[in-house]
């Protein structure tokens, strides 16, 4: 009696389960993207879709539908979408991605849409106070802060030597949050405190000679209750140039490349 009762329990987590992922097919692909295009539906009704283009960071599956580094079209309901859940450009995402079958409009998403943070994105912002470097620059940072605290002048006058420095490779921008285009900028981008963004993230592993160690880029820096501090915004941002910028691992040589025979010297 206690084996059937056991039982019963277990098929009813597992179909308790499949419902709250919303019965995703067996044969569905993960898929880990960043949004790089979003359409909100105008009607309000749970069955409006969302219309959006993922840059795919990551793929989890079997059948090989999608391929990371490329651009797909997605579409989900609004219901697949968490309540009080904004999401917008450069979140990473993770979805099910249903048949491929009249996906001339995008995939239909397959159980619940999963936000998982800021990715990687490169999302220039609109009149800053200051801009600095290349527009060709893959690491892109912007500093949303009040520019008339010393803590965040620091932070900001690290930022500048950086892409002075090295201008083609790093692209800086400073928006001073007292001017209400900066005010925009910063609600286009939902944030609502002070907040340095590397590449659209601001949390970061620092690698350094010692354990690597977390932190956040934002609040007021530099206090002994801060998540960082102005130094290491700037070791984030180098940290990042490097990382974007290395060259990619050489190719393995063949076996037969390895045990060639060297040339015979001429007596």
């Amino acid at each position: 009696m206690r084996m059937v009762r056991w039982m019963i329990l277990w098929a009813a987590a597992g179909l308790m389960g499949a419902a709250a992922s919303g019965w995703a097919g067996a044969g569905a692909q993960t898929v880990v993207g960043t949004i790089t295009a979003l359409t909100e539906p105008q009607s309000g009704e749970e069955k409006a879709l969302y219309s959006c283009e993922l840059r795919v960071d990551q793929v989890k599956g079997e059948e090989a539908k999608a391929q990371a580094g490329e651009a797909i079209a997605i579409r989900w309901e609004r219901q697949q979408v968490p309540e009080r859940l904004r999401l917008g450009l450069g979140d990473q995402i993770q979805v099910a991605l249903g048949s491929a079958e009249g996906a001339a409009s995008g995939r239909l998403v397959e159980g619940e849409v999963v936000y998982l943070g800021r990715g990687e994105f490169l999302n220039p912002g609109q009149h800053p106070s200051l801009d600095l470097g290349s527009p060709q620059a893959r690491v892109l940072v912007k500093m949303f802060a009040p520019l008339q605290s010393e803590c965040h002048l620091k932070t900001a006058e690290l930022l500048r030597g950086i892409a002075a420095q090295d201008p083609q490779r790093v692209r800086v921008q400073i928006f001073d949050v007292y001017q209400p285009a900066a005010r925009e900028e910063m609600s286009r981008e939902r944030l609502t405190c002070a907040t340095v963004l590397v590449n659209n993230r601001y949390e970061f592993t620092l690698k350094g000679e010692g354990e690597a160690r977390k932190v956040q880029l934002w609040h007021r820096p530099n206090t002994p209750t801060s998540s960082y501090s102005s130094e290491d915004a700037a070791a984030v941002v180098e940290q990042e140039a490097k990382r974007v910028y290395s060259p990619p691992p050489l190719p393995c040589s063949s076996p037969t490349e390895q045990s060639s025979t060297p040339e015979r010297e001429e007596p």
